[in-house]
């Protein structure tokens, strides 16, 4: 990888403007201490670049898709929409939740096996959940759940879970599993997770092509070296969160 290949939009002195999550642990959190994982991979991985300079800029998935295709940001990461903007350059890998169908632990979720056992529940996501878990998740959306919605704060949909408001929470479960033992003091053994969502992941996109490469390039080698492993394994000590085995960054 040379530093020499890089476009002359991009400049090592640069301040590299990153749209990103705006919830912890897996982004920046405004009131909650340390960097989010997802973040955390990234800068690592520009920094092999040359990068030196960056400024994450905290948003909401809506958000992120607006600032970066009205070019106010450089990169961003966790884009959920359908396809990547036009003239944009996404990374092969993509970020990954550990997106998941989540339940108390009542009799009837030991039974929920598909999206169509959903029927006549009450359930609600995060935006753009529909175009990430494809259309089967829009059909069962409309046509088996009851009263649908999606919303931007992700504490809320935990706390509707918790009061019965909403029957199913689909979303990430170690953000859920986060919340419930920092914030609610709550047992994550009182709920089940079935894990029956298509999933591809979400896009790293770039506005400059040969910092992509190098992005890439990055990865494979921190991958491949056990550095990717390592901080992997090091956040979910930091948020005290179960050592699962999870791939969060995908190649489809």
């Amino acid at each position: 990888m040379s530093l020499f290949l890089l476009l002359p939009s991009i400049s090592l002195a640069k301040e590299l403007v990153i749209a990103s999550g705006n919830f912890a642990p897996y982004f920046k959190q405004e009131g909650v201490k340390g960097q989010g994982y997802f973040d955390r991979i990234v800068i690592t991985a520009l920094k092999k670049t040359g990068i030196k300079k960056f400024k994450i800029i905290p948003l909401d998935n809506p958000a992120i898709d607006r600032y970066f295709i009205s070019t106010n940001a450089d990169i961003a990461i966790n884009l959920t929409s359908m396809h990547p903007p036009a003239n944009s350059y996404p990374s092969k890998y993509r970020t990954r939740f550990m997106n998941r169908i989540i339940m108390h632990d009542f009799p009837w979720a030991k039974n929920i096996n598909s999206l169509a056992d959903l029927q006549g529940l009450k359930v609600a996501s995060f935006p753009g959940a529909g175009h990430l878990f494809g259309d089967q998740f829009v059909a069962a959306s409309e046509r088996y759940f009851q009263n649908y919605y999606e919303t931007t704060d992700q504490h809320a949909l935990n706390r509707q879970l918790l009061t019965g408001k909403i029957d199913v929470r689909a979303g990430d479960y170690l953000m859920f599993y986060w919340y419930l033992t920092v914030h609610s003091k709550r047992d994550p053994k009182e709920f089940i997770v079935q894990d029956i969502l298509d999933y591809d992941g979400s896009y790293i996109v770039f506005q400059n092509e040969q910092l992509r490469d190098d992005f890439d390039d990055a990865m494979a080698e921190m991958m491949a070296s056990g550095e990717f492993a390592a901080i992997t394994s090091q956040w979910l000590d930091e948020y005290q969160l179960p050592n699962i085995q999870h791939q969060f960054f995908l190649v489809p």
